[in-house]
C-alpha cells in the first residue's frame, strides 16, 4: 500500500518489515545549516510524542549507525533527497540544505500517519519544477494574521513548496495611508512581515514581496491627495467597494508624480524581505488610455512605466517579477519587457490556453505558470476547475522549461473562502509541481482526505459536487448584479435548482458530521452552510420562490460560526462587510 507521502515520491519501494521508533536518536550531519537541525529537532519531538519516550538529538559521526541519520551526500543534486530504512536505521541523504529539509518533511509525514512503526522504504525523490510557490490574497477583504500566515507556511512547507507571496495593494502601514484610520486589526505591520519572513526562511520558503504598482490602486487613488493621479478623471464609485477595488483604478503613467509615489511605496516595503525577488504586479490596467491618456499609444505608456519600475527595483538589487496578462494581449510588448524580468503567466480556466506559455517561451523571457485553486467568488474551492487547471498548467510548465509554478488563492469580492476550505487545490498545486506524472484518481483522493482532513474515506467526489453545484445555483458574487444594478439573476428553474443544492449540502454536512477527522472538517461544514445560505438568499429575492422561514436568524447564527473561523487565522479587517452584504440581500 502506498504510504501517506505528499507530494508522491518519484521512486519508492516499500519493503517487508518495519522500523520501530523506540529508543532511537536523531543525528544530523554538521554540514547542514541550523534550519535543517531545527527541522530534525521537530522530528525528534514528533517521535517522542508518538512513542511517549524522550529521544536524543546529536551531531552525526562515523560511529552513528543506528537511529535516524541525516547525512550529507554531495553527489545528490539540489532539492533532491534519498531515504533508506532498515530495521535499525532510517537514513536521509541530501546534497544541500533544502534537500535534507524535504527528506525530513517526508519522514515527518510517515511518523504522523504511522506512529511508532514506520514502513521500510527506499525513496529517491526530486522536484520537476525548481520554483513551487503559493500566492495568497491579503487585500480583498481578508488580511491574514501572523499565525494565519504561519499556518499556510506549515502546510506548504510540509508538502515541499518553496515560495510564498502575499498580494498587497494597501494593507500595510505606508506613510501615504497614515491618515485613513488603519489599525493593527486591518493591516500587516512591519513587525508582522519581519516575523513572517523569518518563519518562512526557517521553513525553506522564499517570502517574496508582491505589491500593486500600476493597476488595482483603488484605496490609494480614492484618497483626495492622489485622485488627480488616477487615469480616469473625476471618477465616482458606482458599486460596492469589493467590486470597485477590482476595477478602474489605474495610475496615470504620464504624470512623473505617479512614478515617485509608487517608488515610495516600494522603498518602504521592499527592505522588510530578504528575498532576491520583487513582484511589481502591473496586471489588469483596464483603464489605461481611456482617460487622461486618451488617444495615446497604450503599449508605449505601459512599457514606459513598467520599464521605469523595473529599473528602480533592479537598482535596489532585486529581480523583478510581474504578471504577464497585459503583455500577452499585445504581443509586441513582449520584446520590450526588460530582459531578465520573470513573467507570471496566469490562466484560471478549466482548459487553460497553453499557447500563452509557449508565447513567453518563444520571446526568451523567464516565466512561472500561475494556475489557481478557484477559491474566489465563493465560500469554498471548486476542484472541477482547479484540478484540471493546475495539472495541465504544471505539465505545460515542465514541457516549456518554465522556472516553476505559483498557485494562486485570490480573494475577489471579500475573500469569503477560508484557507482551510481551499486545501485540496493547494495540495494539488504542491503535488503536480513536484511530480507532474502523478495521476489524480480515486486512490489519490482517498489518501489526500486522510492527509488533509484525517478521515478514512474519500469525500472528494461529494465535496467537489457540492462546491460546483452550489456555486452554479447561487454564486456569492452574482448578487452584486441584483443589489447594485437591479438586474435579474434568476431563471425559470431557480427554485428547483436552489432546493436541490440545499438538499445536497445538507446531506454532505450530515456525512461530514458523522466522520472523525480534524478541525479542517469543521471549516468545510461552515463553508457548506454558507452555500446553503446563498441558495436561500436566491430563493428570498427570486419572484414566486418560497424562502426559508426565519432566514435572518439562520444567517446570524451561521455568521457567528463563520466569524470565529475567520478570526482563527485572519485579522478582523473587513469581516463586518460579509454580514453587511448578506443583510443587504435579505432585508
Amino acid at each position: 500500500m502506498q504510504p501517506l507521502i505528499f507530494p508522491t515520491p518519484k521512486k519508492i519501494n516499500v519493503k517487508d518489515g518495519v522500523f520501530r521508533l523506540y529508543n532511537v536518536s536523531v543525528y544530523v550531519d554538521k554540514a547542514f545549516d541550523y534550519r535543517v537541525k531545527k527541522a530534525a529537532v521537530k522530528l525528534r519531538g514528533l517521535i517522542s510524542e508518538a512513542t511517549g519516550n524522550f529521544h536524543k538529538f546529536a551531531v552525526l559521526t562515523e560511529k552513528s549507525q543506528e537511529g535516524v541519520l541525516i547525512r550529507f551526500n554531495p553527489s545528490i543534486k539540489a532539492q533532491a533527497y534519498k531515504i533508506n530504512t532498515t530495521d535499525t536505521a532510517l537514513i536521509i541523504e541530501a546534497g544541500e540544505d533544502a534537500g535534507a529539509f524535504y527528506g525530513i518533511q517526508t519522514v515527518i509525514q510517515l511518523v504522523s500517519s504511522n506512529g511508532m512503526a514506520l514502513p521500510l522504504v527506499e525513496i529517491e525523490d526530486y522536484p520537476d519544477l525548481e520554483y513551487r510557490g503559493f500566492y495568497h490574497d491579503a487585500t480583498r477583504g481578508r488580511v491574514p494574521s501572523v499565525e494565519g500566515v504561519k499556518e499556510i507556511v506549515d502546510q506548504i512547507s510540509l508538502t515541499k513548496m518553496n515560495s510564498l507571496q502575499l498580494y498587497v495593494e494597501h494593507p500595510f502601514e505606508f506613510l501615504e495611508f497614515s491618515n485613513i484610520g488603519n489599525t493593527y486589526d486591518d493591516i500587516l505591520t512591519a513587525e508582522d512581515l519581519l516575523e513572517i519572513d523569518q518563519y518562512c526562511y526557517d521553513n525553506f520558503i522564499d517570502f517574496i514581496p508582491s505589491l500593486s504598482c500600476f493597476g488595482h490602486l483603488y484605496e490609494l487613488l480614492m484618497k483626495p491627495e492622489y485622485k488627480d493621479l488616477c487615469e480616469l478623471p473625476d471618477y465616482k464609485p458606482t458599486e460596492h467597494f469589493f467590486r470597485e477595488r477590482m476595477n478602474h483604478h489605474t495610475i496615470n503613467p504620464s504624470d512623473p508624480r505617479s512614478l515617485e509615489l509608487v517608488c515610495s511605496l516600494i522603498d518602504q516595503y521592499l527592505p522588510l524581505f530578504r528575498s532576491n525577488y520583487f513582484n511589481i504586479c502591473c496586471d489588469e490596467t483596464f483603464d489605461l488610455g481611456k482617460g487622461r491618456n486618451k488617444g495615446k499609444d497604450t503599449v508605449e505608456l505601459y512599457i514606459g512605466f513598467v520599464s521605469k519600475l523595473c529599473e528602480h527595483v533592479t537598482g535596489l538589487g532585486k529581480t523583478v517579477m510581474m504578471w504577464g496578462d497585459i503583455a500577452l494581449k499585445h504581443p509586441e510588448m513582449l520584446s520590450k519587457i526588460p530582459k531578465g524580468t520573470i513573467m507570471l503567466n496566469w490562466c484560471y480556466d478549466k482548459c487553460p490556453d497553453i499557447s500563452l506559455i509557449e508565447k513567453i517561451k518563444e520571446c526568451g523571457l523567464p516565466q512561472i505558470v500561475c494556475p489557481g485553486n478557484t477559491g474566489w467568488h465563493r465560500f469554498m474551492e471548486d476542484p472541477t476547475i482547479s484540478v484540471p487547471n493546475i495539472t495541465i498548467m504544471n505539465k505545460a510548465a515542465v514541457k516549456n522549461n518554465a522556472i516553476g509554478m505559483l498557485n494562486t488563492n485570490w480573494g475577489d469580492c471579500g475573500h469569503a473562502a477560508p484557507f482551510k476550505a481551499t486545501l485540496y487545490g493547494t495540495l494539488i498545486g504542491a503535488e503536480t509541481s513536484w511530480n507532474v506524472s502523478t495521476e489524480i484518481n480515486g486512490d489519490y483522493e482517498k489518501r489526500a482526505c486522510k492527509f488533509l482532513y484525517g478521515v478514512d474515506e474519500n469525500i472528494i467526489p461529494m465535496y467537489t459536487e457540492v462546491a460546483h453545484k452550489t456555486y452554479m445555483t447561487a454564486p456569492w458574487n452574482i448578487f452584486y448584479e441584483w443589489l447594485f444594478k437591479r438586474q435579474p439573476i434568476w431563471h425559470a428553474d431557480t427554485q428547483k435548482d436552489c432546493m436541490d443544492s440545499i438538499v445536497l449540502c445538507e446531506d454532505f454536512i450530515e456525512r461530514l458530521e458523522g466522520l472523525s477527522g480534524n478541525d479542517r472538517l469543521q471549516a468545510i461544514i461552515i463553508a457548506v452552510k454558507g452555500n446553503i445560505i446563498l441558495n436561500n438568499c436566491m430563493l428570498h429575492i427570486a419572484p414566486d420562490c418560497k424562502p426559508v422561514a426565519d432566514l435572518k436568524e439562520y444567517v446570524y447564527d451561521w455568521f457567528e460560526e463563520y466569524a470565529q473561523l475567520w478570526l482563527s487565522d485572519s485579522k478582523p479587517s473587513e469581516l463586518c462587510e460579509i454580514i453587511k452584504y448578506l443583510e443587504e440581500i435579505i432585508r
